[in-house]
């Protein structure tokens, strides 16, 4: 899936599957809706129009299918071709996990 091209240093995100329920090491079952959304996913698209300070065009450090860890507060949600994306900021990226 790539029917979206994100522009100016941002990445386009599948999120991680997060389970249906959360047990709880005290055996609490808690519903997916106040289980914390994941900070995983796997990049879909990156920008090619990624610039630095100086205004030199540069490549991200990211690509397609890789798995990456980020700051979530900085995702922002889209649904493309009925899947729920999220598009951030390449400096909310924080780790590539291998």
């Amino acid at each position: 899936m790539s029917n979206i091209t994100p522009r100016n240093n941002f990445v386009v995100i599948q999120l991680d599957e997060r389970p249906t329920e959360v047990k709880t090491e005290s055996g609490l079952v808690l519903p997916d809706t106040v289980a914390e959304t994941p900070d995983t996913g796997t990049v879909v698209s990156i920008s090619t129009d990624a610039y630095d300070l100086s205004g030199a065009n540069v490549p991200l450090g990211v690509q397609p299918g890789d798995r990456v860890i980020f700051q979530p507060w900085n995702a922002h949600s889209i649904n493309v071709d009925g899947k729920q994306l999220i598009y951030i900021a390449y400096n909310a990226i924080v780790g590539v996990l291998n």
